[in-house]
């Protein structure tokens, strides 16, 4: 699996990672997001080759460990045409993360 670390800001410069896997035959991307914001609701957008958007799912990170820092991990199905790139997006349209093939 190839893994990419996420880009946020100074204060945060890597927040998880995102590779691309298998399982049964399908393709998928998985993410892993290790230092979000508690109670964020993000949109994971998937950018392909031809800069076209597709949304990949909506989640809310929660820090239910207690570390300080929400985490989350999903599988999101792909097409035959992996994506050249991942954002998380907040519901304003901000982009907080983003990892390139």
């Amino acid at each position: 699996m190839l893994r990419l670390s996420f880009e946020a800001s100074s204060a945060r410069p890597q927040v998880g990672s995102v590779g691309l896997t298998h399982r049964d035959g399908r393709a998928y991307l998985l993410l892993n997001v290790t230092a979000g914001r508690s109670g964020a609701r993000d949109d994971c957008i998937l950018v392909g080759p031809d800069g076209g958007r597709l949304n990949g799912g909506s989640w809310t990170l929660s820090d239910e460990y207690g570390r300080g820092a929400a985490t989350g991990a999903w599988l999101v199905p792909i097409g035959a045409e992996p994506p050249v790139a991942v954002e998380l997006v907040t519901p304003t349209g901000t982009v907080w993360a983003r990892a390139t093939f």
